[in-house]
């Protein structure tokens, strides 16, 4: 099972940690330089399981950002990018973006075959320096289906393994996450 990822530049190593492989990041990664052939958009979208740890911004619904050390955003990737792939059978895309369920780009991963995009609305909140929130939600399922549950299966196991953290309000954020609906 091929899992790929891509986030902002400082949460790098909680997303990798997360995931299990290294993050495509944004920077160095922006808008302009995200290719639509070869490295990294072929290594990104080519994956059984794809994480995306990005700022979603409500008022810009299209592209979502990434952050430099600084705190700046650069936008990071575009409707446009998704809208040009095809992704493999039975790709499961996690969305732990802010505004990610509230996302045009939700339905542009099912018309370009996800089976299915698990995704919050709201903040989404995780943690800079520890694995919590919707990295500690996104890596109980990637476990799961590395396991071998459905997505339905992994989500909800991951949802009752944080359960029993959900006092903190960013696992208690992460109960909200469910799996969207795709428009036919």
């Amino acid at each position: 099972m091929k899992i790929s990822a891509y986030c902002t530049y400082p949460v790098k190593s909680i997303v990798e940690e997360v995931a299990g492989v290294p993050p495509f990041t944004s920077p160095p990664l922006t808008i302009q330089t995200f290719h639509q052939s070869g490295e990294p958009y072929d290594a990104l979208f080519l994956s059984n399981i794809i994480y995306f740890r990005l700022h979603g911004l409500p008022l810009i619904p299209n592209r979502w950002f990434g952050e430099d050390m600084d705190g700046n955003l650069i936008a990071a990737i575009g409707r446009e990018h998704i809208q040009s792939i095809k992704l493999l059978p039975n790709t499961v895309v996690i969305l732990a973006n802010c505004y990610g369920a509230e996302s045009p780009m939700v339905q542009d991963f099912y018309n370009v075959g996800a089976a299915v995009v698990i995704a919050g609305s709201g903040p989404n909140y995780a943690g800079v320096n520890v694995i919590t929130g919707v990295d500690l939600l996104a890596k109980e399922i990637i476990t799961a289906l590395q396991d071998n549950h459905s997505a339905e299966g992994a989500l909800l196991l991951a949802k009752r393994k944080l359960l029993f953290k959900s006092w903190q309000q960013p696992n208690r954020d992460t109960l909200g996450f469910h799996i969207m609906e795709k428009i036919p």
